[in-house]
C-alpha cells in the first residue's frame, strides 16, 4: 500500500501542463495569444530573433509626404489612378497612397485586371491603360515612379516612422542574450538608416517573399532557434520557416496571423521581449515541478526502505507533492510587470549607422503591361 502511494505519478503528471496552461492563460491576459503549449517552449529556446522592417520596426503606417506630377499632369489625375489601383491592396504604402489620396478629394476611375504581386507591387488596367512602377532608393524613404510604358507620370515620397520603442525592445532583446537581424524588401540605403536607428547590426535587404524564408533559415543554421517577427502576406513564408512565428498585430494580415505561432493583438514591440522572458520563467517553473515531484518520491522511498515512512508520510507524497506542483505551476496567472521603460544603466543612445553590415540580394520589379506600383515590404 504504501509503495502504490508514493510511487504514485500525479504530481509528475500534472507539473507540466498546468504550468503552461497558466503561462498561456497569463500571456493571453496580456493580449499575446500562443497557440500551444509547444511554442511556448520554442520561445524559451530562442537564441535569435529576425525583424520584419515594415510594420514591424517601423509603424507600418506611411505617409506619403510628396507628390510631384511631371509632364504637365495634375496631381489629381495621378492620384485618381493610383486610387483606383492601390484601393485594392492590402500592402501599407497602397493603404498610404489611398488615404492620401481620399484626403484629396478625387474619384477613382474603372479598374480591370487587378492582380497583387508578391515584393513587387499590384497590377492593373486603368481605363484600358496600364501602369508602370519603380521603386528608387533614398535613406529614410521610398520613391515611388509610376507611369505608363516609358511615359513618367509622377514621383511620389513616402515615409514610415520608426516605433518609438524599438530601441528599447531591441535593446531588451540583446540584454536576454538575443541575437538580432532586419530583413526588409526596401533598398540597402533605407535599410542601413533604419538599423543603424535601432540598433540592429544584421541587415538583409531587398528580399523577396522566398528571400526572407532563406534567410531565416540561413540564421536557424548559425544561431539556432530562431523567432521571426512580421505582420504581412510577404512575411508568411519566414513565420512558416522560423522555429517561433510571430505576428505583430494592429495591421497584420489575415495570412500572416495564420502562419504564425504566436499572435500579439497589440502593435507594441516591448511584448516580443516580454514574451522570452514569460517563456523562460515558465519553463523554470516546469522545472521546479518535475524536480520536486521525483524529489518527494524519492525521500519518502527511502523512508519507507528503512521503515520509517507511515501512511501518512505516504498520501504526503502523494496529494502533497500533488497539490505542491499545481499551486506552484499556477504562479504564472500573476500579472507579470508590464513592459515598459529601462533602468536607468540601460538608457539608449542610437548608434552611427555607418557600422552596420548590410546583405543585399538582387529584387528587380518585373516590366508588366499593366499597372506594377513597386514598394518596399
Amino acid at each position: 500500500m504504501l509503495i502504490l502511494l508514493i510511487s504514485c505519478p500525479c504530481a509528475l503528471v500534472i507539473s507540466t501542463p498546468v504550468t503552461i496552461a497558466a503561462a498561456i492563460t497569463s500571456a493571453a491576459r496580456q493580449g499575446v495569444l500562443i497557440k500551444g503549449g509547444a511554442h511556448l517552449e520554442g520561445l524559451a529556446r530562442l537564441r535569435a530573433v529576425a525583424l520584419d522592417k515594415t510594420g514591424v520596426v517601423t509603424r507600418g503606417e506611411p505617409d506619403v509626404r510628396e507628390v510631384r506630377p511631371v509632364g504637365g499632369r495634375g496631381e489629381s489625375e495621378v492620384l485618381a489612378r493610383l486610387l483606383a489601383v492601390e484601393m485594392r491592396s492590402e500592402h501599407p504604402l497602397s493603404r498610404a497612397i489611398v488615404r492620401y489620396a481620399r484626403a484629396s478629394g478625387v474619384e477613382p476611375p474603372a479598374v480591370t485586371d487587378f492582380q497583387a504581386v508578391e515584393g513587387r507591387g499590384a497590377e492593373a488596367v486603368v481605363d484600358g491603360q496600364g501602369f508602370l512602377g519603380r521603386q528608387h532608393a533614398r535613406p529614410g524613404e521610398t520613391v515611388v515612379v509610376c507611369g505608363a510604358g516609358d511615359d513618367v507620370w509622377a514621383l511620389i515620397a513616402i515615409t514610415d516612422q520608426i516605433r518609438t520603442e524599438a530601441p528599447e525592445s531591441v535593446l531588451r532583446l540583446h540584454a536576454l542574450g538575443l541575437r538580432s537581424a532586419l530583413l526588409t524588401g526596401d533598398n540597402t540605403e533605407t535599410a542601413n538608416n533604419v538599423a543603424g536607428r535601432v540598433g540592429v547590426s544584421d541587415v538583409r535587404a531587398e528580399l523577396l517573399p522566398e528571400d526572407k524564408a532563406e534567410a531565416v533559415r540561413e540564421l536557424s543554421a548559425r544561431y539556432g532557434s530562431i523567432g521571426m517577427v512580421g505582420d504581412g502576406i510577404n512575411d508568411s513564408q519566414a513565420l512558416l520557416a522560423a522555429s517561433v512565428g510571430i505576428a505583430l498585430g494592429g495591421n497584420a494580415t489575415d495570412v500572416a496571423v495564420e502562419s504564425a505561432d504566436v499572435v500579439l493583438l497589440r502593435a507594441d514591440m516591448r511584448k516580443i521581449p516580454f514574451l522570452v522572458g514569460h517563456a523562460r520563467r515558465a519553463r523554470s517553473l516546469i522545472i521546479e515541478n518535475v524536480t520536486l515531484a521525483l524529489g518527494s518520491k524519492a525521500l519518502f522511498l527511502a523512508f519507507m526502505f528503512f521503515g520509517a515512512a507511515t501512511l501518512w508520510m505516504a498520501v504526503a507524497a502523494d496529494m502533497g507533492a500533488t497539490l505542491v506542483v499545481t499551486f506552484n505551476g499556477l504562479r504564472m496567472l500573476r500579472r507579470p510587470r508590464e513592459p515598459g521603460g529601462l533602468p536607468a544603466t540601460w538608457r539608449w543612445k542610437a548608434p552611427e549607422p555607418q557600422g552596420v553590415t548590410v546583405t543585399a540580394t538582387s529584387a528587380t520589379v518585373a516590366r508588366a503591361p499593366s499597372c506594377a506600383m513597386a514598394r518596399s515590404t
